[in-house]
């Protein structure tokens, strides 16, 4: 895969709180996504523009706000088959072991 087709892709348990005012590492929206589905999901990069193949394993993790209405987790991806989660810095990627 060449380099700019790569994708090495690097918010709250508490819904009264907005995503942004809390603090969350990779593995802890990993773990709830594993572990809360009826609150987490991982929903598709709504890009229309997509050129990496990454996009086709990888996506946002999202809380569910209401049924199918979800808030996308901003800052990081998650692979869609086994959750593990990176943290996502706009078109840069980098990959942090927190």
């Amino acid at each position: 895969m060449a380099l700019n087709d790569e994708c090495i892709l690097i918010s709250s348990p508490d819904r009264s709180k907005p995503l942004s005012n809390t603090s969350h590492t990779s593995k802890s929206f990993e773990t709830l996504l594993k572990n809360n589905k009826d609150d987490y999901k991982i929903v598709n990069n709504p890009s229309k523009r997509l050129t990496a193949t990454c996009w086709k394993l990888f996506g946002f993790p999202a809380r569910v706000i209401d049924g199918d209405e979800f808030e996308i987790i901003p800052g990081f991806a998650s692979c869609k088959q086994c959750f593990e989660t990176f943290r996502h810095v706009g078109s840069i990627h980098v990959k942090l072991e927190t």
